[in-house]
């Protein structure tokens, strides 16, 4: 990752293939439970040194599945439709660069919906509308970027910055949007904390 500042937070998503298990495990933290061992190596600011700080991933284990019972975890959702746009606009990227415009724009268009499903999911979740807006706002001007050679040219360096951003989780610069009466607001940013947010509100 690049440099983290405060207030600021990664989430990394990993898919793991547990094998069946026939003993019941009721409590994550038990050692029987444990399926994970994460480290992160950085340096402390404070102490000027190298630091390393680790945590043990458990899980819960049963007999039998209830899927009726399943309950997907809202924030693996939003982190999921991320990883999902970084990869669209990408791919979007690529597809137009070999002369397929069209294709390009329906890729995109079809992350936009589901962006706006997962909106719907997690509306109770706090910062997911704002997420979810900065998600919206990327993928349109990618679609409007795709109309075009001439409108893709002078876009195929803001997708790849784009679709960076996501992965990298990075605040991007803030800018400012219109909306349909002409008035001016903060643009949506999927990573900016409320101290920047704060700081950035100041200028709009």
């Amino acid at each position: 990752f690049a440099d983290l500042y405060g207030e600021e937070q990664r989430d990394v998503l990993l898919n793991m293939t547990l094998s069946p298990t026939i003993q019941v495990e009721e409590d994550h933290t038990k050692p029987s439970a444990q399926i994970l061992q994460a480290s992160l190596q950085y340096i402390d600011v404070i102490a000027a040194r190298p630091a390393t700080s680790s945590t043990s991933i458990g899980v819960c284990r049963v007999l039998e599945v209830n899927k009726t019972e399943l309950v997907k975890n809202s924030q693996l959702d939003l982190q999921s439709i991320r990883l999902k746009v970084a990869d669209t606009i990408e791919e979007a990227r690529k597809t137009a660069e070999k002369g397929d415009l069209k294709a390009a724009r329906t890729a995109i268009e079809a992350t936009r919906v589901e962006v706006k499903n997962t909106a719907s999911r997690c509306a109770h979740v706090e910062g997911a509308k704002e997420t979810c807006e900065a998600f919206e706002l990327d993928l349109k001007d990618c679609s409007d970027g795709l109309v075009d050679r001439n409108t893709f040219r002078s876009m195929q360096y803001k997708m790849t910055y784009l679709a960076e951003g996501h992965q990298q989780q990075r605040c991007m610069e803030s800018t400012m949007v219109m909306d349909e009466v002409g008035s001016s607001a903060l643009r949506s940013n999927a990573y900016r904390t409320k101290s920047k947010k704060g700081v950035a509100s100041k200028f709009a």
